[in-house]
């Protein structure tokens, strides 16, 4: 009796695990389970996804935040590099220090996702639209062990370039139909009297 209600509970953990695996994101990465990111882990983001296992670099983050096409990962700084584009980080390494991204590249942009990667594992960051510059730390992220904060691997930023829309055709008015029929009306006028 004991080992079958052992195999019944093993079995619905089992399967609670698997729901909760299927319900991740449209991205279909694989949570750690262990630690969770936290807006505060980014200075100017204003939604966090992860811990994630494995390496951004080498998996598809479309779907994350909602947003369907990240494209490709545009800058990135390995451990040791402070500055790559528009973005610098301090320390070039460490498990926290400060970012900061030029004005102009922001100009530009609908939305930017930051990625915090050390240990085996990394976490998404969505900017909030303002910021230009905060801090960062890696308690979002995991060690191997399963504890939280293991030493920068790297940052990356993604982005979603801003769209322009197509140029709206006006309408004119109808005051300004008015005037204009009356300078016709005025223009054929005059001819007919200078004609007579």
């Amino acid at each position: 009796m004991k080992k079958q209600l052992s195999l019944l509970a093993a079995s619905s953990l089992l399967a609670a695990g698997a729901l909760a695996v299927s319900a991740i994101d449209a991205s279909a990465l694989d949570l750690t389970g262990n630690v969770t990111c936290s807006t505060s882990n980014l200075v100017g983001s204003s939604a966090c996804e992860g811990a994630f296992e494995g390496n951004n670099s080498n998996q598809d983050l479309d779907g994350l935040f909602g947003i369907a096409d990240w494209g490709n990962e545009l800058f990135k700084l390995e451990n040791g590099a402070t500055s790559n584009g528009p973005l610098t980080v301090t320390p070039a390494g460490g498990t926290s220090g400060n970012w900061s991204i030029t004005q102009s590249y922001l100009d530009g942009i609908d939305d930017l996702m930051f990625v915090i990667k050390g240990g085996p594992t990394f976490s998404a960051y969505l900017w909030d639209g303002l910021t230009t510059s905060g801090t960062w730390n890696t308690d979002g992220i995991e060690k191997g062990n399963g504890t939280a904060g293991p030493g920068l691997s790297h940052f990356s930023i993604y982005s979603v370039p801003r769209t322009t829309e197509p140029p709206v055709e006006t309408v004119p008015e109808p005051a300004a139909m008015a005037g204009l029929l009356a300078v016709g009306a005025g223009i054929v006028v005059n001819r007919r009297k200078k004609a007579q």
